[in-house]
């Protein structure tokens, strides 16, 4: 089973569908928030534009198409956003993705029951990758070398020290949880240098790399340029 992705049994209803979505009754006596809630639902369900799934952890709410806002202001407001078609899902993975509002990261929740999706989004108390970010350590110098990796944010996430053989090399786990750490990384042998270097976890930063050259130790880390998820809309 997905991480969040659940398919339910066909037939079978999961949730209590939503006052005010597609299929529910009209009241023309009341012009609340309902009309609004039934204008969202309507306009997604008979809109022919698709949308190019974005592949980043950390989805800002800014960057949706208005049409896919509307679902999630829904979702927020009312608990979920249920629908015949829900655009959210293809812009967004949710088994790959958060969604972060107004600073607050959400897991998006997606149900599927037939011909009925329902979006949920539970807030969440941190972002995390698919995999963690790994930090490799080499040995430039023709003698080996033990070196110990500490991984800190307020405290050791990483607390570790391997042994590197001249013209080797090693790699360990970081993390997978979205922030900024100090990494410090330190030759116990020969001669004994240490660097002190800020370790991200985030889209634009991938897996660090320690190298144990003959004088000195040197953290390092490889970042990409990435611009915000652009959908390319289509009809």
């Amino acid at each position: 089973m997905n991480r969040r992705t659940i398919l339910a049994s066909t037939g079978v209803s999961l949730v209590t569908p939503l006052v005010g979505c597609l299929d529910g009754p009209t009241n023309a006596d009341d012009g609340s928030d309902d009309e609004d809630e039934r204008t969202v639902n309507n306009t997604a369900e008979t809109s022919d534009e698709t949308y190019d799934q974005c592949d980043l952890v950390s989805i800002d709410y800014e960057w949706l198409p208005e049409g896919i806002r509307d679902e999630v202001d829904t979702a927020l407001e009312a608990g979920q956003y249920e629908t015949e078609r829900l655009r959210f899902v293809e812009a967004v993975d949710p088994d790959h993705s958060f969604l972060v509002v107004d600073d607050t990261p959400y897991d998006p929740r997606v149900e599927i029951d037939g011909t009925t999706q329902t979006l949920e989004l539970e807030q969440a108390t941190e972002i995390k990758a698919a995999e963690p970010r790994r930090i490799r350590i080499s040995n430039a110098d023709d003698r080996d070398h033990d070196v110990h990796i500490e991984l800190a944010n307020g405290g050791a996430i990483v607390d570790e020290t391997v042994t590197v053989q001249s013209g080797d090399e090693r790699e360990i786990d970081a993390t997978d949880r979205f922030g900024t750490y100090e990494l410090t990384a330190e030759a116990q042998t020969g001669h004994e240098d240490m660097d002190t270097f800020e370790f991200s976890v985030d889209d634009s930063h991938f897996d660090g790399a320690v190298q144990v050259t003959a004088d000195e130790i040197i953290a390092t880390q490889s970042v990409a340029d990435l611009e915000p998820c652009s959908w390319d809309t289509r009809r």
